[in-house]
């Protein structure tokens, strides 16, 4: 006599199931997999309470920054020259003499190396 494939199935199934180390193996999945979203809930919950504290960081910072055009263009009364000559000195060249003074810096750093130092040593004999 040929057995019932689904009722054969089933009862196979039950059996995996109702398996001691089955039950075991789906808690430990269950607790890793909610420790999991725990963790991801709460890296979630940090980096978009850094995104608001850096929006809101950026526009305090903006609105003190345009404040503090605003009342120096009224009481300085600015020229367009020195106006356009200032924005250009704060937007373009102190940057670039910043960025110019931070390699100088980390050059004389990287001269000041064991390693460097070794193979300038060695490139002179």
């Amino acid at each position: 006599m040929n057995p019932n494939p689904i009722n054969y199935q089933a009862i196979e199934l039950w059996q995996t199931l109702s398996d001691k180390e089955t039950t075991l193996t789906f808690k430990q999945a269950a607790i890793k997999t909610w420790k999991l979203l725990q963790q991801a809930g709460r890296l979630l919950f940090l980096v978009s309470l850094f995104f608001v504290v850096i929006v809101v960081w950026l526009w305090s910072v903006a609105y003190r920054s345009g404040k503090d055009f605003r009342y120096w263009l009224e009481t300085a009364q600015v020229s367009p020259e020195k106006l356009f000559a200032t924005t250009l000195d704060i937007l373009v060249q102190r940057p670039i003499a910043w960025l110019v003074n931070w390699s100088e810096v980390k050059r004389q750093e990287l001269m000041r190396t064991p390693e460097v130092k070794a193979l300038l040593s060695k490139d002179e004999k």
